[in-house]
């Protein structure tokens, strides 16, 4: 829970007025069960391309 809630700040800061907490869920959630450091990367792929789109 606490490199969630880490991801979602760094999120929050990378994105700003981009940042969309349900799609930020989902790209939590939507890998189902994953190990920290592939959901981290799932994570930073996600907010790369909200910033390209």
């Amino acid at each position: 829970m606490i490199k969630i809630l880490a991801l979602r700040e760094q999120a929050k800061q990378q994105l700003g007025d981009k940042f969309d907490i349900r799609a930020f869920h989902d790209t939590v959630l939507g890998g189902g069960a994953l190990p920290l450091d592939v959901l981290e990367k799932r994570v930073n792929n996600w907010i790369a391309t909200v910033k390209a789109g």
